[in-house]
């Protein structure tokens, strides 16, 4: 466990072998809004381990761990998560500090993080889908994706929060949703 001012930051350590005499490069996972951190082992990290490297997941505000225990939401402050968890790993003797990195802290551009979230590949489709609550007929399966992040974000309507909304580079699957989303939003997308 991490300690961090205003919340606790859950990490699970997986070292390749545990002689000091070895320093080796060490892949940080942190997973989605719906993601813990021992799935990440599972889904990734075993197949990095067998490659010879080292592997530390986490969990952050409003992440499993973090948003069940700690009652906390997400924050679009990711690098009050992120930098802590390397300030952790730079005390781990097994762990080799000195090669270059590439730190995507969730591909959340700097903006103003008092007024909203990022949001990659808009789906109109989800943020419009306040509808799916009252309607019988919908599975609960195309319910959950809404459900959840009105829980992960800890508010109680999508109209409670900014958004950024964003057009992936060559996204065939969703083509045209990220404006959709914008124009929907209005005002509120960014």
């Amino acid at each position: 466990m991490v300690k961090e001012p205003s919340f606790d930051i859950p990490v699970i350590f997986f070292p390749v072998c545990r002689s000091a005499d070895k320093k080796l490069p060490t892949i940080v996972l942190g997973n989605g809004y719906d993601g813990s951190i021992e799935e990440m082992h599972h889904q990734y990290g075993a197949g990095i381990l067998e490659r010879g490297w080292n592997v530390l997941c986490y969990d952050g505000p409003g992440q499993i761990c973090a948003r069940r225990y700690q009652g906390i939401g997400f924050t679009h402050e990711w690098e009050t998560v992120v930098s802590p968890v390397l300030d952790f790993l730079e005390t781990a003797p097994i762990v080799n500090m000195n090669i270059d990195g590439l730190y995507n802290l969730m591909g959340i551009p700097v903006f103003d993080a008092e007024k909203g979230l990022a949001r990659y590949s808009g789906v109109q489709d989800f943020a419009a889908a306040e509808k799916v609550f009252t309607d019988p007929g919908v599975l609960t399966t195309a319910r959950w994706p809404l459900s959840h992040g009105l829980w992960a974000f800890k508010v109680r309507t999508p109209a409670d929060v900014l958004y950024f909304v964003a057009d992936a580079a060559d996204d065939h699957l969703f083509k045209g949703q990220p404006e959709a989303t914008r124009d929907a939003w209005g005002d509120k997308a960014h």
